[in-house]
């Protein structure tokens, strides 16, 4: 079902995945060379993904609810879907919070001052980004259509840097990617 819905949002064809169930924290960091932290249950490479198995989910990391494992599961299978469609020229917060969007890992909305910090992470990455992703790609979607956010992924498919995505943000939503507009237009 998560395969026809992605391939639905996205207008591709998906080929299926290959699903790799690890055992332990410690096959986690052989495989990933370093050790994880414990929110770290599972990531993509190319058309696979890794991840805990559901039997080893809550003893092998801190997450606490065993039904969780289904949305990760979710959020890298869309990992792949944006691949697929766009590569990897778009913010982080961008990705992630699209994954968070599919997968309805519904995050805490941000106060002004922490939404406005999306700003600042186009590459980078802290905890963060996840509930700021998830508020952006929910506003962008639900305010102006799944049609312009489309849009915006086509238009960034080939942009490698801020500086072009903010033109392609520009260009598809007519309000600039600044704090100026965030509260003329989003608030």
């Amino acid at each position: 079902s998560t395969q026809k819905e992605l391939e639905s949002f996205f207008g591709i064809k998906i080929k299926p995945v290959n699903v790799f169930l690890l055992e332990s924290r410690k096959q986690i960091d052989l495989i990933r060379k370093a050790k994880t932290a414990p929110w770290l249950v599972g990531w993509t490479k190319g058309n696979d993904i890794f991840i805990l198995n559901p039997e080893k989910f809550t003893k092998e990391s801190n997450h606490k609810n065993p039904n969780e494992f289904w949305k990760v599961l979710k959020h890298e299978y869309t990992h792949i879907a944006i691949e697929k469609f766009c590569g990897h020229n778009k913010p982080r917060w961008l990705n992630e919070g699209l994954c968070c969007y599919f997968a309805n890992q519904i995050k805490i909305q941000p106060n002004k001052k922490e939404l406005l910090k999306v700003f600042k992470y186009y590459q980078g990455h802290n905890a963060q980004i996840y509930a700021l992703g998830y508020f952006w790609v929910k506003l962008l979607i639900k305010r102006f259509g799944k049609e312009k956010f489309i849009k915006l992924l086509k238009r960034i498919a080939k942009k490698p840097n801020e500086k072009d995505f903010i033109k392609a943000f520009y260009g598809v939503y007519k309000f600039h990617y600044s704090k100026k507009d965030f509260d003329r237009v989003i608030l």
